[in-house]
């Protein structure tokens, strides 16, 4: 049960909005029936059908660059974008091998990685996109302040608590006698609605709900940057690695020049992201990752996003994992992931 229950709540460090999944291809689109990474041409016209999975919300609208244009990864290549509503439901994909490349949270990678799926963590793309959020006249200018208050979080034992209790402990306050947390409100969405609805006070969210609540309610305001607060906590020593490229072994052995290619682009996709937010925006509306324009846009500079290479990352990251796997193993799938966690190109 507490295993199913981690995979439920996987989806917190990625809030979504929820609306239908929705696929993204380029031309000559295969039918539904066709499996990752499978020869989609006829003798003399061969071609793959590269198949890539995302989340709604920041991680689908790092890669909106891509989804809008498709860039030629090579002339035989065809890309199909398929966005998910939440890391739950990319998770079967995974395990059945249905799609070639996915991003998707970190610990999340982890825990398929010690199941045995033949995938390899290829770069990081989001670096942190939690946010304490509170009413305007909450006066809260350090840690400190924070004592004998009651601050609300979702679902206890999930990556954004272990987070923040874990900045809590270095910050010399007991998560368990200095301030009360609260969790009943379990869900993203459920606990957004309180917090605009003035049922609590303090919060810890992530984006888009930061973004979309403070567009619809002048009188909350952001408490603390969770992820710059963070970095300070650990000097720099422990990225907040929360988000990463996952790519299915036998396709990059296979076809390494198309995953080569793929991770160039999406680099550039990021870069154009965080230098274009309006138009990135309004492309995120376009292709329903989220559904205003501009809330997309004010999401984006609290998202983190750059691409970086996972294995010249690994330390950090195993740093990061090892964060969680001290407060319970189970996070990260019993176990930290051997070197073979890691794609090499």
């Amino acid at each position: 049960m507490f295993k199913r229950f981690i995979l439920t709540f996987l989806s917190i460090i990625m809030l979504m909005v929820p609306v239908a999944t929705t696929g993204c291809s380029g031309s000559n689109e295969p039918g539904p029936g066709t499996k990752a990474g499978t020869d989609s041409g006829k003798s003399g016209n061969a071609g793959v059908t590269l198949k890539i999975a995302a989340i709604k919300g920041p991680t689908a609208l790092s890669m909106i660059n891509m989804i809008e244009h498709k860039p030629v990864l090579n002339e035989k290549v065809t890309t199909e974008y398929i966005i998910k509503d939440s890391p739950e439901t990319v998770r079967p994909m995974l395990l059945h091998g249905e799609a070639d490349i996915a991003a998707i949270p970190t610990n999340m990678a982890a825990i398929l990685y010690n199941k045995g799926v033949e995938y390899q963590v290829a770069g990081i793309s989001l670096w942190g996109t939690l946010y304490m959020v509170g009413q305007s006249d909450i006066e809260v200018t350090e840690w400190a302040d924070l004592k004998d208050k009651r601050i609300y979080l979702m679902a206890k034992g999930m990556t954004p608590d272990i987070s923040f209790r874990y900045m809590l402990e270095k910050k010399g306050l007991d998560p368990e006698k200095d301030v009360t947390l609260d969790y009943r409100y379990p869900m993203p969405q459920d606990l957004a609605g309180a917090v605009g609805a003035g049922k609590a006070d303090l919060a810890v969210l992530s984006e888009p709900m930061v973004s979309t609540l403070l567009a619809k309610n002048s009188d909350l305001k952001i408490i603390l940057d969770l992820t710059r607060e963070w970095n300070e906590i650990t000097e720099n020593k422990i990225p907040l690695a929360q988000t990463c490229v996952f790519v299915r072994k036998e396709f990059a052995r296979k076809y390494p020049e198309i995953v080569a290619g793929f991770l160039k682009e999406y680099e550039n996709s990021i870069e154009w992201v965080n230098a274009n937010t309006g138009e990135a925006g309004e492309l995120a509306v376009k292709h329903g990752i989220m559904p205003a324009a501009e809330v997309a846009s004010e999401t984006i500079p609290r998202c983190n996003m750059r691409y970086e290479d996972a294995f010249a990352a690994k330390d950090g990251i195993n740093a990061y994992l090892e964060v969680f796997h001290g407060f319970d193993p189970n996070i990260v799938g019993g176990r930290l992931p051997d070197e073979g966690f890691y794609y090499t190109k």
